[in-house]
């Protein structure tokens, strides 16, 4: 009997505390965001933009190994632009986006040791809180608020995987993700830049490649 309890004891200690797949967690999560836009019928370069994002996790465990991750956070989006657009000649600048995004992933699990391994994927909805066009045109300076002409809702959706790294009651994570961008996200309408009217057509969609990090706790 006392080597049976001594046992029982060792097999305790082994495991780490509590099954991270099977717990409800808080946590929070930041990292990096690499964005761009897709204009349909463009033969313009636009390059990736980088920016932050930052916010909360809820993870709602569904089974041993499934959970639903909600992740609201304030994340950057946008593009840099290097080309010549008539009639401004030479344009240097970015289009600045900000939004508070609400990501919907179901995540699993795939292995049951200290460090798992996991993927992710799922819907994403962003709310626009601000968007600006920045930079100069030829030789004149541009900051230009253009929220009239942005929709006020970006969907995606999003694919990725990490690490999760077990210490006691704490997890540990890096992950790295891709969100494709299903809707238009510019409205048509009129907006002036440096001084010019310009009319705005739809047919723009975001694509953002995420590196996050982050923590999380068991809710008591």
């Amino acid at each position: 009997m006392r080597k049976f309890l001594i046992l029982l004891m060792t097999l305790e200690f082994s495991i780490p505390a509590g099954d991270v797949s099977a717990q409800h967690r808080i946590g929070a999560v930041g990292g990096l965001s690499l964005s761009k836009i897709a204009v349909e019928n463009a033969d313009v370069d636009f390059g990736r933009r980088s920016g932050l994002g930052v916010g909360g996790i809820i993870d709602l465990a569904l089974g041993e190994h499934v959970a639903l991750r909600l992740e609201p956070m304030y994340l950057q989006k946008g593009v840099m632009l290097d080309a010549p657009v008539n009639p401004y000649g030479e344009v240097d600048g970015e289009l600045r986006l900000s939004y508070l995004e609400f990501p919907v992933f179901i995540m699993t699990s795939i292995s049951d040791a200290i460090v798992r391994l996991y993927v992710l994927f799922g819907p994403t909805f962003g709310f626009l809180l601000s968007s600006r066009v920045e930079g100069t045109a030829g030789d004149q300076a541009v900051d230009e608020d253009v929220g009239e002409v942005t929709s006020n809702l970006d969907v995606g959706l999003g694919f990725g995987g990490g690490v999760n790294f077990l210490l006691g009651d704490y997890s540990l994570f890096v992950e790295g993700r891709y969100v494709a961008g299903l809707k238009d996200i510019l409205d048509d309408g009129r907006i002036e830049i440096a001084g010019e009217d310009e009319v705005v057509y739809g047919d723009v969609s975001t694509s953002v490649i995420q590196f996050m990090a982050g923590i999380t706790i068991p809710i008591l």
